[in-house]
């Protein structure tokens, strides 16, 4: 008799577990962002793209952040025509000497300047200004930046601010 009403007692708590693995867990709560809130933050939002433009060394984009601290700049340079970035925002990696620009698939790559560097200058690059990156530019193409792991994918340049650079870039070269 013992023997059966342990059995049966068995019989019970198994089947009590068993119950408890078929219900089904419950679902945690759904949090829901609306999708204007995960396009941009504020700070990517307010960054701004100007022109600067010197009589002797060439004009520069500039794209600042909302206090007006640079993130980007990009310089058609004349005297010799060269294409020139300086990224403060990007650290500077000792081995690695190649920073590219690029307009859609026009690519400018550039010579980072690692080598007697101070460690608080920004990162620095120079190369030749390639017209194909100009009229690529000047077309609206997507701009990036690619140095080491680092890839940053700009805000596209105001088509009054894309036109004078690209003018000044052609200027550049001649």
């Amino acid at each position: 008799m013992r023997r059966l009403i342990a059995a049966a007692g068995a019989g019970l708590l198994l089947a009590a577990c068993g119950r408890e693995e078929e219900r089904a867990p419950e679902a945690p709560p759904v949090l829901e962002v609306p999708l204007a809130a995960s396009v941009a933050t504020p700070a990517q939002a307010a960054e701004a793209w100007s022109l600067d433009a010197s009589a002797t060394a060439g004009t520069a984009a500039v794209l600042s952040y909302p206090g007006g601290a640079e993130r980007l700049r990009i310089a058609c340079r004349r005297g010799p025509a060269e294409l020139y970035v300086e990224a403060p925002t990007i650290a500077r990696i000792g081995s690695e000497e190649r920073l590219t620009l690029s307009a859609g698939d026009e690519l400018a790559t550039l010579v980072a300047q690692v080598v007697d560097a101070p460690p608080e200058a920004p990162l620095t690059a120079r190369g030749t200004l390639p017209a194909a990156w100009i009229e690529a530019m000047a077309a609206g193409r997507p701009l990036a930046v690619t140095y080491g792991a680092t890839s940053l994918s700009l805000p596209p340049l105001p088509a009054d601010t894309r036109a004078a650079f690209a003018e000044a870039c052609r200027q550049a070269l001649g």
